[in-house]
C-alpha cells in the first residue's frame, strides 16, 4: 500500500509553461482523505512553491532547495547552512566562468543575485524562476545566512558550470546539474533523496510503501528513496536507469494520472520499464 508520494516540480509536476494539472488540488484532496502523505521535491525556494501551491501548503511537506530546507505543513523543520567561507569560494569560481554565469545565493530572509542587469539574456531566464530578489556584487555585505547557491549558465550548465564547479568543490561541497542551464551547490550530503530517507524513517514509511517522480539528475537520489519510481515521458535519456516505471510527460499530467490510476483506482501497475499506455 502506498502511503508517500514525493514529485520533482518543474519538468515533473509542472507543464512547460509551469502549471499545475487541472485535478491537482482535487488528487491532493484525496490523498489527504486516505493518509497518503505528499511530498514536493523541488530545487526551488519555499518562497517560489509558495507561488505555485498557495494555500495547499499547509496540508502538503516540501523538500526545497535540492534538500537544503524542508517544510513541513506549512512550518520550517530543517536547514543547511552553507558556511561564509564557502559562499565566497563558490561566488568567487563563478566569477571566472564568464559573463554568461551568475550565482544565486539563497538565503533565509532573501534571495540574491549578482548584478545581471548587464544581460538582456540573462534577466529574462532568471525571470522565469525568481520574482523577488536583491542584486549583489560582494556576498560579504549580504546580513544573511545562505544554504544553497544555485547557478545559471547560459552556455549550457552540463558542458560548462557544472563541470569546472563540480572538480573544484568535489569533497567540500555537493554540486548537482538541476537543468538545462542550472546547477545547486549544498552541503556534503544534502539532496532531495536524504531528505525524503529521514522523512520516511521520521514517519515510519518504508521505501516499499512510497512512490516518487522525476525528470532530471537532481531527481536521481529521490527516486532510488522509492520503490515505486517513476520517468516522465519527457525525462532525460540518461535518466533511464534510475526509474522502474514509466509516465507519460509533464504537459499530458502525467503525475496525478499515474497517482489517480494506481493509488486511488488501485489498479495493477505495468511491467517496469514499460511506457505509459492509458
Amino acid at each position: 500500500m502506498i502511503r508517500l508520494i514525493a514529485t520533482d516540480l518543474d519538468g515533473t509536476l509542472l507543464n512547460d509553461q509551469k502549471q499545475l494539472p487541472p485535478d491537482f488540488f482535487s488528487i491532493l484532496q484525496a490523498l489527504n482523505e486516505r493518509n497518503i502523505r505528499f511530498v514536493a521535491a523541488s530545487g526551488r525556494s519555499r518562497q517560489a512553491l509558495s507561488y505555485v501551491f498557495g494555500k495547499a501548503l499547509e496540508h502538503m511537506t516540501l523538500i526545497c532547495d535540492n534538500g537544503a530546507f524542508w517544510v513541513e505543513e506549512g512550518k520550517n523543520t530543517f536547514r543547511s547552512d552553507l558556511r561564509p567561507e564557502d559562499v565566497a569560494a563558490v561566488d568567487a569560481a563563478v566569477q571566472t566562468l564568464g559573463p554568461r554565469v551568475r550565482a544565486i545565493l539563497c538565503g533565509t530572509r532573501h534571495t540574491y543575485i549578482r548584478d545581471f542587469r548587464d544581460s538582456a539574456e540573462l534577466t529574462a531566464r532568471l525571470a522565469l524562476s525568481y520574482r523577488d530578489y536583491e542584486t549583489y556584487t560582494d556576498p560579504a555585505s549580504i546580513d544573511d545566512t545562505i544554504f544553497k547557491i544555485a547557478v545559471c549558465d547560459m552556455e549550457g550548465a552540463g558542458q560548462h558550470a557544472y563541470p569546472a564547479l563540480r572538480d573544484r568543490f568535489e569533497g567540500r561541497l555537493q554540486v548537482v546539474w538541476s537543468g538545462p542551464v542550472f546547477l545547486d551547490i549544498m552541503n556534503p550530503g544534502i539532496d532531495k533523496g536524504a531528505a525524503l530517507t529521514a522523512m520516511q524513517n521520521k514517519w515510519g514509511i518504508a521505501r516499499e510503501q512510497s512512490m516518487a517522480f522525476g525528470d532530471f539528475y537532481n531527481d536521481a537520489e529521490l527516486l532510488r528513496a522509492a520503490q515505486y519510481s517513476f520517468l516522465m515521458a519527457n525525462a532525460e535519456q540518461g535518466m533511464a536507469p534510475y526509474g522502474r516505471y514509466r509516465a507519460a510527460s509533464n504537459n499530458d499530467c502525467g503525475v496525478t494520472r499515474a497517482i489517480r490510476r494506481y493509488v486511488l483506482e488501485e489498479k495493477p501497475l505495468p511491467a517496469p520499464g514499460s511506457a505509459w499506455t492509458d
